[in-house]
């Protein structure tokens, strides 16, 4: 939070592009570690009847903040300029840091009695108890920050194939959705002449269906699970009923089928959907259909990113800010790399117009426009469309083989070593 705050100072006072795009990079290192620690805390505080709506919600923030940016960006830029964006960016980074140092509290379990990063209020209400115990364990916690951290721990997800599953269906539906959003621009002036300022309110319906969607998902998805647990309890006679609020879920209880069974309906108009989008551009159609088909994609998308967050976090609860660190890798690998290098594949072969990049981001910016006059947005989100439906056979293997392999993985932990 520090580092990205700082660099929307640094953006806002920078002298030349050269200085510009390096404490920009900077800035992207900060907001990342922000999703990531976010997705800890918020699978810290929940339990797995909770879980999806928590996620939902913290992913709604994201979502809608990104595509409501470009309204009030372009706002800004047009009556002020464009460094105050990032000046505003800065003062409230600033508030949002100095009430996250005063008043929110450590979250993750086995430092909530200890001395790590914890408020006013805890330090205080720590120091007593430090006081009143001989040999407390304060030490040993605090023992635990002076080792190096093991910055290996999230690629270590990669290499598990339920993660890696669920880490590519969510990174694939998102990588659509970006394409939306990069495309929108030209696509709105080309087809409709729409000016910046008017293209700037089309993103809101993607915004408004992120909400709607999350709003829905997590009560949807909270629900289900609830419901599941029930039925667990009620089959293997536990009195208690507390399956769906524990966080050690049993080995046999149908964890994949639970989150994943209920998005089918989603996966499936998702990509018919996407389809859609680039042929009514084609033929021309009411300005009010393209926007209108974003808000149902942006609202079925936020339903399977806030299944596949729910599992991930179900699944290894206890570090799930390095299943978040994973999680992002792959969506801006596959927002930037597979699904637009694809696309610029298929431009290739048809135009003899293919176009190099290193870094991810710049692959997807600069690919989805040449591609879309070669081919036409049609056939561009078809192919798109194609790639989502391919997909979701990771739902039918994960649903199939996920229970194997999370029990695989817990007897290879319990095993005598």
């Amino acid at each position: 939070m520090t580092i990205a705050t700082a660099a929307s100072a640094g953006i806002a006072a920078s002298p030349t592009i050269g200085v510009l795009i390096a404490v920009r990079m900077l800035q992207a290192v900060g907001v990342s570690a922000i999703q990531t620690v976010g997705f800890g805390v918020a699978t810290d505080i929940s339990v797995p009847a909770t879980r999806a709506g928590y996620l939902s919600y913290f992913q709604m923030a994201f979502r809608s903040t990104t595509l409501a940016g470009p309204v009030l960006g372009g706002a800004i830029a047009q009556h002020l300029s464009w460094r105050w964006c990032f000046w505003i960016a800065f003062f409230f980074g600033l508030l949002v840091l100095i009430h996250i140092s005063l008043l929110f509290p450590e979250t993750l379990p086995p430092l909530l009695g200890g001395y790590y990063n914890p408020t006013p209020i805890q330090w205080i209400t720590n120091r007593k108890q430090q006081h009143q115990s001989s040999k407390s364990n304060f030490d040993i916690q605090r023992n635990r920050f002076k080792r190096m951290p093991e910055f290996r721990d999230p690629y270590r997800y990669l290499l598990l194939p339920d993660f890696l599953l669920v880490m590519l269906l969510s990174g694939l539906y998102v990588g659509a959705q970006g394409t939306f959003n990069i495309s929108m621009t030209y696509l709105f002036h080309d087809y409709y002449n729409l000016q910046e300022q008017d293209i700037g309110l089309c993103f809101l319906p993607q915004t408004i269906g992120s909400i709607i969607g999350a709003i829905c998902a997590g009560r949807v998805l909270n629900a289900r699970f609830r419901k599941a647990g029930k039925k667990f309890d009620e089959l293997n006679n536990n009195t208690d009923e507390k399956t769906a609020y524990t966080n050690k879920l049993p080995l046999d209880f149908p964890l994949h089928r639970v989150r994943l069974g209920s998005v089918w309906p989603n996966a499936i108009a998702a990509p018919l959907l996407t389809a859609l989008h680039g042929w009514v551009f084609e033929i021309k159609a009411h300005l009010a259909v393209p926007l209108v088909i974003e808000f149902c994609v942006s609202f079925n998308i936020m339903f399977i990113t806030g299944a596949t967050k729910a599992l991930l976090g179900d699944l290894r609860p206890e570090k799930a800010s390095s299943v978040s660190a994973s999680n992002c890798l792959i969506w801006n690998l596959f927002v930037y790399v597979i699904v637009l290098t694809t696309c610029q594949v298929m431009s290739f072969a048809l135009t003899g117009c293919f176009i190099c990049s290193t870094f991810p981001r710049v692959i997807g910016s600069m690919t989805i426009y040449p591609v879309t006059k070669a081919i036409g947005p049609g056939w561009t989100y078809t192919v798109i469309s194609l790639l989502m439906m391919v997909f979701n056979l990771a739902i039918v293997l994960l649903i199939k083989f996920g229970p194997k392999w999370r029990a695989g993985r817990q007897e290879s932990i319990s095993a005598p070593k």
